[in-house]
């Protein structure tokens, strides 16, 4: 198996993910990540031309059913535990 000798920029996907890494974790990490990366670039290689695609492993299939619309609670009956509203909608804090 050919393996790749890419090297993998742990520390920026680890500051992407905002993960704090010891040095010891990113030597480790960059070793898991290339063999993923190796190891999928080996299932690659396998003929597939002539496998059906599926979308379950036991050949089940989805059960759906019709949507229908029910009585629910108005918006003042919803708004009214809120601990703050704004314009009859809920009002949070923002996330940055």
């Amino acid at each position: 198996m050919k393996t790749m000798k890419t090297k993998i920029d742990v520390k920026h996907v680890a500051k992407l993910a905002q993960i704090k890494l010891t040095p010891k974790e990113l030597k480790k990490y960059q070793k898991q990540l290339l063999q993923i990366i190796n190891y999928f670039a080996q299932l690659k290689k396998v003929n597939t031309k002539s496998v059906e695609p599926l979308t379950s492993g036991f050949g089940q299939r989805n059960k759906t059913r019709e949507d229908k619309t029910s009585p629910s609670m108005t918006q003042k009956q919803t708004l009214k535990n809120a601990s703050k509203t704004y314009n009859n909608f809920f009002k949070v804090p923002p996330i940055f």
